[in-house]
């Protein structure tokens, strides 16, 4: 990544100037860990060298009250934070 110049994809993103119908291997990922290196899309590598600070949850349909999704996920991995 260009430091100087901040992240082309997220400022790519930001603009729209990004095509939606690439090849998967091609396409813009999200991977909320601490590792970025060249082999980042790798399960492997993560489990070897990631950290992972973010847990993304989507829930379309449920019963279940936000409190109580955000009660289970914390009996889980322990105390969080949510965003909704």
């Amino acid at each position: 990544m260009d430091h100087q110049n901040g992240n082309p994809g997220a400022r790519a993103s930001a603009t729209g100037a990004y095509r939606l119908s690439v090849a998967k291997d091609a396409a813009q990922w999200f991977i909320p860990s601490s590792y970025c290196a060249e082999d980042a899309r790798s399960h492997e590598a993560q489990r070897a060298h990631g950290q992972f600070w973010f847990l993304p949850i989507d829930i379309d349909q449920s019963n279940l009250a936000q409190a109580d999704v955000h009660e289970a996920v914390k009996a889980v991995i322990g105390d969080v934070a949510a965003l909704a």
